[in-house]
């Protein structure tokens, strides 16, 4: 399959100035003398063209050719790039010309993966290709970049290098017993600090998820105080129905907005209410209350214009624990008693009057969004992590401090050999390249073995 040469639009389709059809593989050459028409068009490596796209019979557009020689191109093999004017007719002319000429549709990320396979890159670098297309933070974006020139896998590279280093020693003092020394305390010491790095990381590894996939906004609120108004407030957009009857809002809705360069999906979830109209607003009171506790943040609507209850109270016993901002909406309709109340039955909270209907303080919502960001800004992890990349530092970690400890505390060298072997081998599933002759290779350029 990797003989064949592919080719695919590497553009959003649709109708725009301008779209690139990338090929690649070792049929690009021959592919472009078939779809140029120029008598003595010379094309240089990396260096754009003008030229003339043809099907053999017709011209089908005007644009640009860049061509890359193998190795020095994106997959490492022959990539030609064709930047046309992106009409879907144009499009799809061009690439089925190209595809009569011997090319194939590439697959979902099959110019990526030939990029991996041909050590392009490694697997974290391109994994970080697709999270940084579809990152939701600008932080989140640059830790991607980071990934994508290799600050991570610089990282678990060095590591790797300790660990072979530490296995060679290891593995010489078993086959060769007491007439073998290496110094390895400094090995140590480098496992050590790097292996903290790593711990930290991981511990930033819930604001990896928030940088990922931006931060989760519930708005919480009895029936009636304004949550679907003030929903549609902050998302400038009429998405929540507006009514003076209790209840209107019987799931939950949500809409994306961004601030800082950050993302946050406000969720407008169903009013509480101590009367029960039936099943579905039962379950929407349960994908409520979910909500709330997966979100990152609550803002807990009170109703100025009545006394709290014991529904307002029940509310704030599930969000007191979250991060939240607490509002009295309705102030316009409000006096100084009903707030006082408020102040009464919350004494360590914050109660901050607004009037969406007059559009009366509701800038601290936002204002208080923006805060979530600034605690995220102050992180100094340059690198992000997804998923499976914390599942498997997670126990490299774990292994790693087991080497150190053990290396201090015992004499058990086939032990040690063993947890350096899992080691290495977490490593290069973290990279993609699991290879367990590490260790021997390095073995047999130190050392004389068959002296």
């Amino acid at each position: 399959m990797d003989e064949e040469t592919i080719v695919s639009l590497a553009t959003p389709a649709g109708r725009a100035g301008v779209a690139i059809i990338r090929v690649s593989g070792n049929k690009t050459s021959k592919i472009l003398k078939g779809i140029i028409k120029a008598d003595n068009l010379k094309l240089k490596p990396r260096e754009a063209k003008y030229c003339h796209f043809t099907n053999g019979k017709n011209i089908i557009d005007d644009g640009l050719v860049t061509f890359f020689k193998a190795p020095n191109s994106y997959t490492g093999e022959d990539v030609a790039e064709l930047s046309i004017h992106s009409n879907p007719f144009l499009i799809e002319d061009l690439v089925g010309t190209i595809s009569s000429l011997g090319a194939r549709q590439a697959m979902a990320g099959e110019f990526t993966y030939r990029a991996f396979k041909n050590g392009k890159i490694d697997l974290i670098q391109a994994e970080s290709i697709n999270e940084l297309i579809n990152s939701n933070s600008r932080l989140n974006l640059q830790m991607k970049f980071n990934n994508l020139e290799g600050k991570l896998s610089a990282t678990i590279n060095s590591i790797k290098k300790s660990i072979t280093k530490l296995g060679i020693i290891i593995e010489s003092s078993i086959e060769f017993g007491e007439d073998n020394y290496l110094e390895e305390q400094p090995i140590i010491e480098e496992l050590d600090k790097t292996n903290n790095y790593l711990s930290e990381v991981l511990s930033s590894s819930r604001f990896n998820e928030i940088l990922d996939k931006g931060f989760k906004i519930v708005l919480a609120g009895k029936v009636n105080v304004g949550k679907s108004s003030i929903f549609n407030n902050m998302v400038m957009e009429n998405r929540s129905i507006v009514s003076s009857e209790p209840g209107t809002t019987r799931d939950y809705i949500e809409k994306k907005i961004y601030l800082n360069g950050f993302t946050f999906e406000i969720t407008d979830i169903a009013g509480f209410n101590d009367k029960t109209s039936g099943i579905i607003e039962d379950e929407g009171i349960k994908r409520s209350v979910d909500k709330v506790k997966n979100c990152d943040a609550v803002i807990f609507v009170l109703d100025a214009s009545e006394k709290p209850d014991s529904r307002d109270m029940a509310i704030y016993d599930l969000i007191k624990d979250k991060n939240h901002l607490i509002i009295a909406n309705k102030e316009d309709i409000s006096d100084s008693i009903r707030l006082e109340a408020f102040k009464q039955k919350f004494p360590t909270e914050n109660i901050n009057p607004i009037s969406v209907k007059e559009n009366k303080n509701t800038k601290l919502i936002i204002e208080y969004l923006k805060s979530l960001t600034e605690k995220i800004e102050d992180l100094n992890i340059e690198v992000s992590i997804n998923h499976r990349q914390k599942l498997i530092l997670s126990k490299l970690v774990e292994v790693i401090k087991g080497i150190i400890v053990n290396r201090k505390n015992t004499s058990d060298t086939e032990l040690l050999a063993e947890d350096i072997r899992k080691s290495l081998n977490l490593i290069g599933q973290l990279t993609g390249e699991v290879s367990p002759e590490d260790i021997l290779n390095g073995i047999f350029s130190t050392f004389c073995i068959g002296k």
